[in-house]
């Protein structure tokens, strides 16, 4: 027999009211993933998502785990995306993926960045402005900053930067002449953070660039002061070391004596209120046995750029204000974590398993890890019982 005309009618998901469906979208976990299938359930929750868009605490970034092949934090669901399928991803290119663009090739050689998400395309030259010579974009770009739809900012092989605008048929480099028998003065980072592109350099200066009208790269040094953490100690070795330093300034570098020296990392990270450098010392693998002990031999601090004054400051316990920085050679980014997932929390600095590797070869390398700035200790995880994919990096949809 069927349902009578007056028989209740079996409740379904729509009828559910924006306000309790706005309330479930916040409950959910930070996860764009989860974020998505929320939004796969019916218009009226689509509508209820569209009311809570400026509420919502940012999304976690996913793992890069190959050319088209995501994995989502935290549930750890491996997602491909589809999109511009004729396209392939830039070759050689390690971190052929930047904050949430990918770096893609057209069958005719030409390179794009395209957003997947907003379906954005911004076009980035093959050629250098200085001799025109053509060069694979994926192998001699380290990182590229979409600074605005005016601008694309990116590092030459750490040597350099180059600046580009929509319409440009060449990158305009700044012009370094640091030596390549020195990576002191080689850029290991850069970030756009109020209207400026920055560059950090290895010996942590702090450069600005901007394009001026004539096409000419101007460089403004904002901090030339390394950060103070360092500098007695440096000093002190330095007045040691002077009377018996008989090398040549451009003396090249000692390769064993490379390995057996500390690896120190810096990335550059744009806060919402600061520009912030991360600096890390890693032991080398040869020199600590064990996994265990080389990740917690790891020493991170975190500065902040008084522009001001032209000195970093170091950030003590807190000052982060439950801000996470999440860094890559790739992509860095500052999100405010207040959930309650013990997994991701504020006053934590996530890093990669693929930089870590580049100088500690010799042990179990994570997906990724973290270090936690309010205890100093340092935590590894292993997504689905595995390591580190070589090619990983942060993505933010």
């Amino acid at each position: 027999m069927g349902l009578s005309s007056d028989e209740p009618r079996p409740s379904l998901w729509s009828d559910l009211p924006a306000e309790l469906a706005g309330l479930i979208l916040r409950r959910l976990p930070p996860s764009h993933a989860d974020r998505l299938s929320f939004l796969a359930v019916c218009r009226q929750w689509r509508l209820a998502a569209q009311q809570q868009r400026g509420s919502l605490p940012p999304a976690l970034p996913w793992l890069r785990l190959g050319p088209r092949t995501f994995q989502s934090l935290p549930g750890g669901e491996v997602l491909r995306l589809t999109g511009w399928a004729a396209c392939t991803p830039s070759k050689a290119a390690r971190t052929c993926s930047f904050d949430g663009w990918l770096l893609l090739e057209r069958g005719d050689g030409t390179c794009f960045l395209g957003n997947p998400f907003s379906g954005a395309t911004v076009d980035v030259p093959r050629r250098l402005a200085d001799d025109g010579s053509a060069f694979s974009v994926g192998t001699l770009m380290r990182k590229m900053v979409v600074c605005s739809p005016d601008l694309v900012a990116a590092t030459l092989l750490g040597v350099d930067v180059g600046l580009c605008r929509p319409g440009d048929d060449s990158w305009w480099a700044s012009g370094s002449t640091f030596s390549r028998a020195s990576r002191d003065g080689w850029y290991e980072d850069i970030a756009f953070h109020r209207g400026k592109v920055y560059g950090l350099t290895a010996d942590e200066e702090l450069i600005s660039l901007h394009v001026a009208d004539n096409g000419d790269v101007e460089v403004e040094h904002e901090i030339l002061q390394q950060s103070d953490s360092d500098t007695d100690q440096e000093a002190e070795s330095d007045s040691d070391t002077d009377s018996e330093n008989t090398e040549p300034e451009d003396a090249e570098f000692d390769p064993v004596m490379e390995d057996e020296l500390p690896s120190k990392i810096h990335y550059l990270v744009a806060s919402p209120d600061k520009l912030l450098m991360v600096k890390w010392s890693v032991p080398r693998g040869g020199a600590i046995a064990g996994a265990a002990k080389v990740i917690d031999a790891i020493k991170l601090k975190v500065f902040a750029a008084d522009l001001e004054t032209g000195r970093w400051v170091e950030l003590k316990n807190g000052d982060l204000a439950g801000q996470a920085l999440f860094v890559s050679k790739g992509c860095s980014r500052a999100i405010h974590l207040a959930g309650h997932d013990q997994r991701f929390r504020g006053d934590r600095v996530y890093f990669l398993g693929v930089d870590l590797a580049t100088c500690c070869k010799e042990v179990e390398i994570p997906s990724y890890g973290f270090y936690d700035l309010r205890t100093e200790t340092v935590g590894r995880v292993f997504l689905n019982g595995g390591r580190y994919r070589f090619r990983s990096e942060w993505f933010f949809p």
